[in-house]
C-alpha cells in the first residue's frame, strides 16, 4: 500500500545530585508520541534558565563562550565526557543546542525507565557513517535535531527503527540559497511558491538521510521529491512512513519510520 505523508498539522542555586532532571515545565520540555515514536521537544531559552546558573558562574551568549565547569550547572545532567565536548564548541549557540538535544534524549531514556549512562562516557556516540547511538543502549534507534529556539530528540523501541527526525526553522530573508543547495534542477522546476512548503520538503530530505544513517555524508540533491514521491539516486523510495507537520509558525518537522514495502509519498 502506498504510504502518504499526512498534510501538516498544528501542534534554587543548589545543584541536585548527578543525573537529576529538572521538572519538565521548567525546561519547556514537551513529550509527544508520533507513529509509535517518542519525542521530546525542549525550548532552548527555558532550558538555559533551568540548567545553567547565570554569569559569572554560568555562561552567556557571545562569540567566545566561557568554559562550563561542573559548578556552572544547576542540574548535573552531563557527565565529564560530555562537558568536555560542550567546552570544545566555539559558540554559545552550539553549546546550548548540543546540550538541549542530549537533555531531550535523557528525558526519553528516563521516561522509558532505562538506567542512566555511565557519567564517564558520552551519552551519544556515532557510527562510521555518522548515525547517533546511545552509548549505554546502542540497540535503541534515536535521532536528534535542533533549529532556532527548539531542540528535539526521538526514540523508539529496539527492532522498530531506524528512524530519522528533522526540525527546521524558516531562514531569514529569501530562500534562494536553500533552494539552490537542497533541491535538484528537476525539483526546482516545479517547486511550490509557498515558503512553508519548501521548508517542509527540506525537512523530509534531511529526515530521510538521517533514517539511512548518512547524516551530512550525502548531498540533499541526490534525494528528490517529484510529484509528491520520494526518490533517491533516481529510484523511487519504498518502505517508509512519513509524518510531517508545522509544530509552530515558521517551523516544519519530518519524521521517517519504517513501513510495509510501498512507495513513499511526500
Amino acid at each position: 500500500m502506498t504510504s502518504a505523508a499526512p498534510r501538516p498539522e498544528g501542534p534554587g542555586r543548589g545543584t541536585p545530585p548527578p543525573g537529576t532532571l529538572p521538572d519538565a515545565g521548567e525546561t519547556g520540555c514537551r513529550m509527544r508520541r508520533i507513529n509509535g515514536v517518542a519525542l521530546c521537544f525542549v525550548d532552548l531559552a527555558a532550558f538555559t534558565d533551568a540548567v545553567l546558573h547565570p554569569p559569572p558562574i554560568g555562561t552567556a551568549p557571545g562569540p567566545a563562550p566561557r568554559p562550563l565547569p561542573p559548578e556552572a550547572f544547576r542540574v548535573a545532567f552531563l557527565g565529564a565526557a560530555d562537558r568536555a565536548q560542550v567546552n570544545a564548541f566555539k559558540s554559545f549557540k552550539k553549546q546550548r543546542e548540543w546540550m538541549a538535544g542530549r537533555f531531550a534524549l535523557g528525558r526519553l531514556l528516563a521516561a522509558a525507565g532505562l538506567p542512566a549512562p555511565n557519567p564517564r562516557e558520552p551519552l551519544v556516540t556515532y557510527d562510521p557513517r555518522g548515525a547517533p547511538r546511545v552509548t549505554a543502549h546502542p540497540q535503541l534507534p534515536v535521532s536528534i535535531s535542533h533549529s532556532n529556539q527548539w531542540a528535539v530528540a526521538a526514540m523508539v523501541a529496539p527492532g522498530r527503527g531506524p528512524i530519522g527526525l528533522d526540525l527546521e526553522h524558516r531562514p531569514a530573508g529569501e530562500l534562494r540559497y536553500l533552494v539552490a543547495t537542497a533541491f535538484s534542477r528537476r525539483e526546482r522546476a516545479d517547486l511550490p511558491d509557498d515558503p512553508r512548503e519548501v521548508i517542509r520538503l527540506w525537512t523530509i530530505k534531511e529526515a530521510y538521510l538521517k533514517y539511512l544513517g548518512l547524516g551530512f555524508h550525502e548531498s540533499l540533491q541526490r534525494v528528490e521529491i517529484i510529484a509528491g514521491r520520494l526518490w533517491h539516486d533516481g529510484r523511487a523510495v519504498a518502505g517508509l512512513r512519513l509524518h510531517t507537520e508545522y509544530p509552530w509558525p515558521d517551523y516544519a518537522l519530518a519524521l521517517v519510520t519504517p513501513a510495509a514495502p510501498s512507495g513513499a509519498r511526500a
